[in-house]
C-alpha cells in the first residue's frame, strides 16, 4: 500500500509543478493552407452554371412527363454546357471560405445534378444508352468534385 501511496504521492507533486509551470508546449495554432486556385479553375464554370441553372417548378413531375422533362431541359441547356465546359479543366477544393466567392452554390448544383439525371432518362427513352451513361457519368464526376 505505502508503494501506491508513494506512486500518487509523485504524480500529484509532477502535476503540481506542471500546472504551476504552465503548459509544457504551447498547442500551435493551426490555419488552414491558402489554396492558390488555377487559372481557368473549373470552379468558376460550376458557379457560372449555378448562376444559369432554372430550377424545376414544385408541381413539376419530370420523371413522368416528357414534355416538363424536355422544356426543363431545354431551359437549363446552357447551364450543362458552361458545366461540361468545366470538367476540361483543373478542380480544387475552394479556399475555407466559400462566402468570399460569393455564396452557398449547393443548392443550385443540386438543380445541376437534377437536370443531368433528367437528360439520362430522356436518352434512355430515346434509347440512346450510351448518352444515358454519360449523363450520369457527368452527375457523378460533379458530385464528386
Amino acid at each position: 500500500m505505502s508503494k501506491r501511496l508513494l506512486v500518487l504521492a509523485v504524480g500529484m507533486v509532477v502535476a503540481a509543478l506542471l500546472a504551476a509551470k504552465g503548459p509544457v508546449m504551447p498547442w500551435p495554432r493551426w490555419h488552414a493552407p491558402k489554396v492558390a486556385m488555377p487559372v481557368p479553375n473549373a470552379f468558376d464554370d460550376y458557379r457560372r452554371a449555378a448562376a444559369l441553372v432554372t430550377p424545376a417548378k414544385p408541381d413539376d413531375q419530370p420523371y413522368d412527363d416528357a414534355a416538363v422533362r424536355r422544356r426543363i431541359l431545354a431551359d437549363n441547356a446552357v447551364a450543362l454546357r458552361t458545366l461540361r465546359a468545366g470538367f476540361a479543366h483543373v478542380y480544387l477544393d475552394p479556399p475555407e471560405d466559400l462566402a468570399a466567392f460569393g455564396g452557398n452554390y449547393y443548392g443550385k448544383w443540386h438543380d445541376l445534378v437534377r437536370a443531368l439525371t433528367y437528360e439520362a432518362a430522356e436518352h434512355a427513352a430515346a434509347g440512346r444508352y450510351a448518352a444515358a451513361i454519360d449523363s450520369q457519368l457527368d452527375a457523378l464526376r460533379f458530385a464528386t468534385d
